[in-house]
């Protein structure tokens, strides 16, 4: 077994440093005496608002500095004075403003009351020319009866009737003539419309125009069954007219091979028919067919010359023509 090993030599210790002496407090200074309070003024003592000097004395008082050599201007006349282009106008007093507006209000109101009266007189000026006038039915022949050949009974049996005029107007068609065949001549230099209209006012059925360049004017009324009944001609325009209205029952009866010129009516009474059809003229050519009950055929409705085919219904009808030329129908 081994020797144990010898225990270390033990250390030198330092010695310990001597303290240091503490140094003596310093003396606490005494505290210094403090000031009195002012004494508060009370607000007795105070000046009161009474006695300041007034606000206005004060700007009185305060002369504001003047330039030197500046203008004096209080002698100067007030600007109002001058000849100044600008001056405002005086205020119109409310009162005289509210008279203004009256004044203004009436004549507007006299001024209305006087247009009114001038349309007024003019619509029954205008009213009056158009009031229907009637003729006495003139004789075209003897014993009270046209002449002419009766050419068919289905229509009313009337002596013609004879109108002359000019210019506008309103011609009533008498309870027995409701149809008939209407024809209108003009003298030269007329312009002029002629028409059939109901007991309105509306038209009702056929019209035309008579003027320069065109034919005497001549068609059929009362036979278009889903019309209004025809109560009156209505004729408008310029210039001297003849009006007249015959029975249908004297049209002149439609021949087999028929020509013409210009507007026709005729009573046809014959069977269906395909037809050769020529006309040499300008503007239209027109061929209508009327029958019973609300039988209407077109036959024609051409412009210009023109040949072909038409075609006719069968029984007892009015057949009318609108030419401006020469038209032959040729049903063999």
């Amino acid at each position: 077994m081994a020797p144990a090993a010898p225990n270390p030599a033990p250390q030198a210790t330092q010695p310990i440093e001597p303290a240091q002496p503490i140094e003596p407090a310093q003396p606490i200074q005494p505290a210094q005496p403090q000031q009195p309070a002012q004494p508060v003024q009370s607000f007795e003592t105070a000046q009161s608002f009474e006695t300041a000097q007034p606000y206005e004395q004060i700007q009185q008082s305060a002369t504001p500095p003047v330039a030197p050599n500046a203008p004096d201007y209080t002698a100067s006349a007030p600007y109002a004075a001058t000849n100044n282009p600008y001056t405002t106008p005086a205020a119109t007093p409310k009162s005289s403003k509210k008279a203004l507006i009256w004044v203004a209000a009436i004549a507007a109101l006299l001024l209305v009351g006087a247009i009114v009266a001038i349309g007024i007189f003019f619509m029954r000026a205008a009213s009056k020319n158009d009031e229907p006038t009637v003729t006495e039915p003139t004789s075209d022949g003897s014993g009270g009866t046209d002449s002419g050949t009766k050419t068919s009974s289905s229509y009313p049996d009337f002596d013609t009737i004879t109108v002359t005029g000019s210019g506008d107007k309103l011609v009533k068609i008498p309870a027995n003539a409701s149809a008939g065949v209407l024809s209108f001549s003009e003298k030269a230099g007329a312009i002029l419309t002629v028409g059939i209209v109901s007991k309105a006012g509306t038209p009702s059925g056929d019209s035309a125009f008579a003027g320069p360049g065109a034919p005497p004017a001549k068609f059929a009324y009362g036979v278009m069954s889903y019309a209004d009944k025809a109560a009156g001609v209505k004729i408008a325009g310029t210039g001297s007219w003849t009006l007249k209205l015959s029975s249908l029952n004297r049209a002149p009866k439609m021949a087999a091979n028929q020509s013409g010129k210009g507007a026709a009516v005729f009573i046809r009474d014959a069977d269906a028919a395909t037809c050769q059809t020529n006309y040499k003229g300008s503007s239209n050519f027109i061929v209508e067919q009327f029958g019973e009950p609300y039988m209407m055929n077109l036959a024609v409705n051409e412009i210009d010359s023109w040949s072909g085919t038409a075609e006719f219904k069968g029984g007892e009808s009015v057949v009318v023509i609108k030419s401006y030329g020469n038209w032959s129908i040729n049903c063999g």
